[in-house]
């Protein structure tokens, strides 16, 4: 008995902490989680890239993406790469950057919701890689003193791409904050156009061409 009071007072005690230091925050935690809807409100509709919703979302975390995100070790890996950030947001695109031979300039709207650019251009010339190009993003939203993180996969880069936010998360005071900046990570993608057949894609296409086969001798 005095075991199970023990361990109430004490669960009690850490809730009154946590309100008195300013409102209990829920642990980060993916949108990809079945029957599990993210606790700070986030969706995968939140951010979007050129039409398309994210393929995964994350959060709430507490502080700065300044650090980066590797440290996260985000279920999407650890090999990001900083690309850019604007950090004026509803001002002329200020946020630049550079990977595998394209320079990206973004912009994006003040608010807490809106719409962002980023545009690419090919410094290479005719040599490879080439616009269109396929990329993994990760946008961070970030807004009062927490941010939010929206993964894309295989993303279809042109020369202008749009995207548009959605800030759901709240701050202290219960609001929802305007975005202070937006961050974008990028890797490597490859285009879905191009990927190899699973090995049992690979093994029903063959039965299916020896069952035609069959078929064609014994209509012979």
């Amino acid at each position: 008995m005095k075991i199970k009071q023990t361990m109430i007072m004490g669960c009690l005690g850490a809730n009154m902490t946590l309100l008195f230091a300013g409102g209990a925050q829920a642990a980060a935690s993916y949108c990809s989680v079945a029957g599990s809807p993210n606790p700070d409100g986030l969706s995968f509709s939140d951010m979007t890239f050129n039409g398309n919703n994210a393929d995964d979302c994350y959060g709430v975390v507490a502080g700065n993406d300044n650090t980066g995100i590797n440290g996260l070790n985000l279920t999407w890996g650890t090999d990001w790469t900083f690309l850019t950030k604007d950090d004026a947001p509803g001002e002329v695109a200020n946020g630049s950057g550079s990977f595998e031979g394209f320079s990206f300039a973004l912009a994006a709207d003040a608010g807490t919701s809106g719409s962002w650019t980023l545009t690419a251009t090919d410094e290479n010339g005719a040599a490879p890689p080439n616009l269109p190009a396929y990329f993994d993003f990760v946008g961070v939203l970030k807004a009062s003193d927490r941010y939010g993180l929206w993964y894309f996969e295989d993303a279809k880069v042109e020369v202008n791409n749009t995207g548009t936010f959605s800030i759901h998360f709240v701050n202290k005071g219960g609001n929802f904050p305007d975005l202070s900046h937006l961050s974008l990570y990028i890797r490597t993608g490859d285009d879905p156009g191009n990927e190899l057949p699973e090995p049992g894609s690979l093994a029903l296409l063959s039965l299916g061409l020896l069952g035609l086969g069959a078929l064609r001798r014994n209509r012979k």
